[in-house]
Order: C-alpha cells, then sequence, then structure tokens
C-alpha cells in the first residue's frame, strides 16, 4: 500500500473544442492526466472493479484492447473519461464519445463529450476525484455518492430526456445531425436548416397546435370521439363527492375514476365496484388535481397502446399493471422488493422498465383488496399494486403488433389523422385485440399527442428502429461548404461571397457577417460557433457557406461535423489538422489563387444545389 500512497496524480482540462478536432469528431473537453510515479496495470484494474461495484446501476466500463491497458497511465486516463460519459448519462443524456491517447511516459491525454460543457467538467473533475479517493482515500464514499447524486439532478434538468435520447440514437444511425434548438430547453432540432424539424418527446413542430389542445383535454377528446361516433365508454364530469351516487348512477358499475389534467395514469382508479371504493378513488384523485374528475364506465378487457405515426399504425402494445403474486411467506413490500431488482432509476439499461414505488396510489390500490403493504399474501394469491398500466408507474408491456385486427388498426389511424397529429398514442381496451372492435366489445378511452416511444422498446422493439420511424424523412442535412482562409482572410472580401451564395440561395457566414437570404443579421452577441448554429437553425438556409479563419479551426475545430467540401485557401495545416479536414469533409480542394477561389465556390455550390 505505501506504494500507492506515494502515487501522485496531475489533472488538468486544458481545451473545449465545439467541433470535430485532433483527438474526437464530436464536441469535446480535452484534458490531461499526469503520474509521478509507476503505476501498476493490477491497481488500475482494482480500481475499475472497485467502481463496478460501487456504481452498478450505470457504470460498466467497455472492452478495451490489449494496446489500451499496457499502459497504466493511459489505462487510468480512459477510465476516468468513461467513468464521466456514464455519469453524465446515467440519468439522461446521448453521449457517446469518451476516450485516452498516451502522450509521453506517465502522461495521457483524454477526451470527452458534452452537451453542456460545465456539466461535462463537473462529472470530469467529480471523476478525478473518484480516482484518487481510490488511490489514496481523498474523500469520503458518502461526500462522493452525494456529489454523484446532485450531478445527476443537474443532468435530469439540463440534458436531453429519453425521448430525445431515443430520436438522437436513431438520428445517429443515419447520420442526421442535431442539436438544442434553445439553451436549457427540452427542444431539439434534427437536421439543418430548411431540412430541420424541431422535436420536445416525440412531438414535432409539424403537429398542429389546435390537435394539441384537442387531445391535452381528456374531456374535449371523449366528446370529439362521440361526436365521431368512435367506440369509447360513457363518462360523466364531477367536481364534488356529492356528484358521485348520481355519477354512479349514470354510468353504472364497475366504473373509473381519472382527472382531467394529469397524465402517466395519475390519480387513476379502475374498475370500481361499489360506492365505498368510488368515495376513495375520488379523494385519491384529488389528491393530483383541483379541476374537475372524470367518473368513466369500465371496459372488461386488457389495456393496449397503440402507436401512430404519419396516419401508419407502428406499434401495439399491450400495458400490464404493476402485480405480485403472493408466496404464502413474503410481505408484499417483500415482493415489490423482488419486482424491483431488475429495474433501475437508469431506464435505458433496464429497458425502460420503472420500479414500482410504495406510494399512495398502492397503499389505495392495497385497500381496495382488503390488504397493506405488510401482509401476506396467500401463495399463488395475484396482488394488483396499481389499477392503471402505465410504464411510468411500473407497469410491463408486451408487443401485439402482428396480433391486430384490421378493423382496429383503421380505426387508430382514423382517429390520429382526424385529430391531425403526426404522431399520436391512442389507448384502446378489449378483451381480444385479435377481433372486431364489435365482436370484442372494443372502446378507444383517450388520445395522446406526445406518445412515450418507451413504450413500444420495453416491449421489446428496437429503439432505432422507433426513432427513425418518428422522425421520418424530413430531418437531413443541408449542403455546407467551409472556406477555409489564414487568420488574415486573405483580404476576400465579404461581398463576393454573399453574392455567391445568394445567387443560390444559400446562407453566407464571414467572420462578423451573417447573411441569409439577402438580410444582414446581428451577431455582435455570438461566438463563431453560435453563428454557426445561427445559420443551421434558420429555416430559410438552404445551404451553408461557412468561410472560417485558420485560428478558428484551432480553437474551436470544425465548424460542423461533416461539411460537402472543405477549400483551404492558401492554408498550410499541421499534419494532425490536416487529418481532421479530411476526415471531416467529403472532399477538399487546395486553392492558392483568389479569383480561382471564387471560381471554384461558385462551380461546387451550382453543384450541391442541383442534389
Amino acid at each position: 500500500m505505501n506504494d500507492v500512497l506515494k502515487t501522485k496524480l496531475t489533472f488538468k482540462i486544458q481545451h473545449r473544442f465545439t467541433g470535430p478536432n485532433p483527438h474526437c469528431k464530436k464536441a469535446a473537453l480535452i484534458s490531461t492526466l499526469s503520474v509521478d510515479d509507476q503505476l501498476s496495470i493490477e491497481k488500475v484494474e482494482a480500481i475499475k472493479q472497485s467502481l463496478k461495484h460501487q456504481y452498478s446501476d450505470w457504470f460498466e466500463l467497455p472492452t478495451l484492447s490489449e494496446q489500451q491497458t499496457q499502459d497504466s497511465t493511459t489505462y487510468l486516463a480512459m477510465l476516468l473519461a468513461v467513468w464521466a460519459k456514464e455519469l453524465l448519462n446515467s440519468v439522461r443524456g446521448f453521449i457517446q464519445a469518451a476516450g485516452a491517447v498516451s502522450e509521453n511516459e506517465g502522461s495521457a491525454t483524454l477526451w470527452l463529450e458534452y452537451h453542456d460543457p460545465i456539466l461535462a467538467e463537473q462529472a470530469l473533475r467529480l471523476a478525478y476525484s473518484v480516482i484518487q479517493t481510490e488511490l489514496i482515500g481523498s474523500i469520503s464514499t458518502k461526500e462522493l455518492k452525494q456529489r454523484v447524486h446532485r450531478l445527476q439532478l443537474l443532468c435530469r434538468r439540463q440534458h436531453p430526456d429519453y425521448q430525445a435520447r431515443i430520436l438522437m440514437e436513431a438520428a445517429s444511425a443515419k447520420a442526421i445531425p442535431f442539436l438544442q434548438i434553445a439553451p436549457g430547453s427540452r427542444f431539439w432540432q434534427f437536421g439543418w436548416g430548411k431540412r430541420s424539424q424541431v422535436f420536445f418527446e416525440s412531438s414535432s413542430n409539424y403537429d398542429g397546435t389546435v390537435a394539441g389542445m384537442m387531445s391535452n383535454s381528456k374531456a374535449v377528446t371523449k366528446q370529439i370521439l362521440n361526436e365521431m361516433a368512435m367506440p369509447t365508454p360513457a363518462h360523466v364530469l364531477v367536481s364534488q363527492a356529492a356528484e358521485l351516487a348520481d355519477a354512479a348512477k349514470n354510468i353504472g358499475w364497475p366504473c373509473v375514476v381519472k382527472p382531467l389534467d394529469r397524465g402517466g395514469g395519475k390519480g387513476v382508479t379502475a374498475e370500481i365496484y361499489n360506492m365505498s371504493a368510488l368515495q376513495i378513488a375520488f379523494r385519491h384523485a384529488r389528491q393530483y388535481t383541483k379541476g374537475k374528475i372524470m367518473v368513466e364506465a369500465f371496459v372488461e378487457g386488457n389495456d393496449y397502446r397503440l402507436m401512430v405515426v404519419n396516419g401508419q399504425l407502428i406499434s401495439a402494445v399491450q400495458r400490464v399493471p404493476p402485480t405480485v403474486i403472493g408466496d404464502g411467506e413474503k410481505r408484499v413490500r417483500d415482493l415489490v422488493d423482488e419486482l424491483n431488482n431488475d429495474r433501475t432509476n437508469n431506464l435505458v439499461k433496464s429497458n425502460y422498465k420503472r420500479p414500482v414505488t410504495l406510494d399512495s396510489t398502492v397503499e389505495t390500490q392495497l385497500a381496495l383488496q382488503k390488504l397493506t403493504l405488510d401482509s401476506i399474501p396467500e401463495d399463488r394469491q395475484q396482488v394488483f399494486l396499481r389499477s392503471n398500466a402505465n410504464l411510468s408507474t411500473g407497469g410491463s408491456a408486451i408487443d401485439v403488433f402482428d396480433s391486430v385486427h384490421p378493423e382496429v388498426k383503421v380505426f387508430a389511424e382514423m382517429i390520429s389523422d382526424s385529430f391531425g397529429l403526426g404522431v399520436s398514442g391512442i389507448d384502446y381496451l378489449t378483451s381480444d385485440i385479435k377481433q372486431s372492435v364489435k365482436n370484442s366489445n372494443g372502446a378507444f378511452i383517450e388520445v395522446n399527442n406526445m406518445p412515450g416511444m418507451e413504450v413500444a422498446i420495453a416491449a421489446g422493439a428496437n429503439a432505432i428502429d422507433i426513432g427513425m420511424k418518428v422522425l421520418g424523412n424530413k430531418p437531413a442535412r443541408i449542403p455546407v461548404v467551409m472556406l477555409l482562409l489564414t487568420s488574415d482572410l486573405d483580404g476576400i472580401a465579404s461581398e463576393q461571397i454573399v453574392e455567391i451564395a445568394n445567387e443560390f440561395g444559400w446562407a453566407t457566414l464571414f467572420g462578423n457577417q451573417l447573411n441569409i437570404k439577402g438580410l444582414t443579421l446581428a451577431t455582435n452577441h455570438l461566438t463563431a460557433p453560435e453563428k454557426v448554429n445561427s445559420v443551421l437553425k434558420n429555416k430559410a438556409s438552404e445551404g451553408a457557406l461557412i468561410v472560417w479563419a485558420e485560428n478558428e479551426l484551432y480553437k474551436f475545430g470544425m465548424p460542423v461535423d461533416n461539411v460537402d467540401v472543405a477549400i483551404l485557401v492558401n492554408v498550410s495545416l499541421p499534419e494532425m489538422w490536416s487529418k481532421v479536414v479530411k476526415e471531416s469533409a467529403s472532399s477538399h480542394v487546395q486553392c492558392i489563387d483568389l479569383n480561382n477561389t471564387m471560381q471554384q465556390c461558385r462551380s461546387i455550390i451550382s453543384d450541391l444545389s442541383k442534389v
């Protein structure tokens, strides 16, 4: 142990790139790690195993090559970078790039992609503290876990949510770029310029506002379904408990109680058979809303989520309420613990199966079965923990797409199209999904304008396949040409550049001048990378001609992840940066004569505009 105590680490964050650079093809933080004394491979391996044990919910180091594990410093740096990446993704996020490379004996360079550079820096510094603690015990494990939790809370607020992550997985598979449309928001843009589409979860800016308003109101949805002559159960709206008796008389037994302004199964109680249970259900729903509460006729059968995208049914999932089966020995709470064994807060790792939380909803449902959390159910007794089957509250999912009756499919597509939704999740209850609506007494319950894509994934669908169907064919790249000049911009007049770009309807970025459709935009408050994003976020941009100075390349990296053509004018780049340009451009051209450069620009833009 004495040799370990002598080991001294030095960690420093060196640079922040916003685009491809010599270390990473993504926006990344570049850092260095130095070790003053020799550190054995065996010790690094022991640190890795310790971290895997302590942070088993989310940390798992990928398989490394023999070369990566031969040098202890590089191995340790890789461990640090990957731990930070996994931490940033542990609650929300889609960060893929992290790694390390040896610089010289006892020193390594590491990199970490980021959504938010401040959070990424915090993750790296926390990772360094964790490594130090493993070596010399500088900080208590309890304090480290508290710091990890605080950072996870920040990631929950600032990183892309799980719906955005699914779309990002699909976009990455299709090489579709994405960026946050407004800092700190949950709006993500997929594609660039005129080929872009903005998503909030599974809903996009192509979904109509009116469609969203109609589907967001359970009462309006029910009225529309009734007016369309769609099969849907009868309902009554109540404001106070005194109205429950009349509601029960009108609706009949059994019935369902649900708040009008809540989703995810919050405050819902189903299969109510008597006035006592109805009053309990009403009080439970009132905890979630101050508005009106719906009392709805209960439909016998299973709960299905039908997902329709652009007028086509793409997924059908049976949602099963969370239940446990008694064994005559264990308490209900112990059975729930067993159910939650493979369900973690890292939803990607648990395939979007959420733990069942022991809350008032569970206690209410148990009370309806004359049970408590400390009751011991009989052997093989089925205990319902909730009456609703939403995944968000612990339900399970079974894929039934191939079993859906053709008539049910047409009904679902008709409803989605009538509401005007590009993506919809339609809740359907039936005794047999293989039968027609009439023959199975099926009924449509709700229409959701932002259905969770994870429902299909939890039932076994591939995340990329589902994400691609929701993204559709709209998001794509616009053509981009980078004109790389020396730091003095070579004396090229911006008017020449703007004139060429305007001729083909392209946007132009040249120093502080941003021009789109003949308009000069204000850019003094923006950094160079932010100016690039201004071009990419503008729907008027049919293409982009970006003039990038040599010093901007060294400071920020490439302006975007990939350009169609890079034109280098009187620039002689170091080998490592020359490699970056070549790998980030579909093709590149070396130019010396300025007049020839303008001719090259016009010819290249003309060709790309025809594609």
